[in-house]
């Protein structure tokens, strides 16, 4: 996928080191997967630093997607971790997913996508950064990413399960699908089987469109993703606490092996 940045005022920095920063995130968070979308993206700043970022939906499936970021100025940081929560937008198809009930687990997998990525650019930052002065940067990545996981733990009580919590909070999420404190809870919970396995990733391109319950919706999910992902995705659900339909380790091993 081509992108773009848009001559925008984007608070001082230069729309060809926002688009080298752009290409990194995307290059790692594309790499896990299978098949990429087709077309290109446009990248424009928000009316105002205070706007959300979005990713836009479009009038004609032949239009480039349309992200708008609010970070501004040298924040690479916010950029990259804004960017990447846009980007698994478009990658999981989030035009044919807009009327679910559900998409507050679509909005935890892209605050998910942001954590992922950032963790990753920290990692290879140091030795092969998109600019050689950008190398110090990698700290950053790091506490910007580490200040996010802190919210999450901070949203589940200690001794609670992940799916009873997910449980008390459904009416909630269901009604307003955006809260990023709630998103991030989810997000960090399934974060080690993401780093793991990133080829559970492709698994994103078939999120149902059901509004059903979200116990009844992981096994839509489950049901509709092809057989290669099925081993990664009971990993999930295991994780989310639906075991009858999650692999042993043993299992999932043997047919990750199997896979490579």
């Amino acid at each position: 996928m081509q992108i773009t940045v848009v001559e925008c005022d984007w608070g001082g920095s230069r729309t060809t080191d926002i688009g080298a920063l752009l290409a990194d995130v995307a290059c790692h968070l594309f790499r896990p997967f299978r098949i990429l979308p087709t077309g290109s993206i446009l990248v424009e700043a928000t009316n105002c630093p205070d706007d959300s970022p979005k990713v836009l939906f479009r009038s004609s499936t032949r239009d480039p997607f349309r992200i708008q970021l609010s970070a501004r100025g040298t924040h690479w940081s916010q950029f990259a971790f804004q960017f990447s929560h846009e980007l698994c937008h478009v990658l999981s198809d989030y035009e044919r997913l807009r009327v679910s009930q559900n998409r507050w687990f679509h909005e935890s997998l892209c605050e998910l996508a942001s954590i992922f990525t950032i963790r990753r650019m920290a990692e290879i930052w140091p030795v092969r950064p998109p600019f050689p002065n950008w190398a110090g940067y990698a700290n950053s990545l790091t506490s910007y990413a580490a200040d996010r996981v802190a919210i999450a733990k901070r949203q589940v009580p200690a001794g609670v399960a992940l799916s009873t919590w997910i449980q008390s909070e459904e009416e909630s999420l269901r009604a307003n699908c955006i809260q990023r404190h709630k998103n991030l809870a989810v997000a960090y919970s399934l974060l080690p089987i993401f780093e793991r396995e990133p080829a559970v990733w492709n698994a994103i391109r078939r999120l149902p469109e059901s509004s059903a319950m979200f116990k009844e919706y992981l096994l839509e999910w489950f049901e509709s993703v092809e057989p290669t992902d099925k081993p990664m995705l009971s990993l999930v659900l295991d994780a989310l606490n639906l075991p009858d339909y999650a692999l042993s380790p043993k299992a999932v091993d043997a047919l990750i092996r199997a896979a490579e």
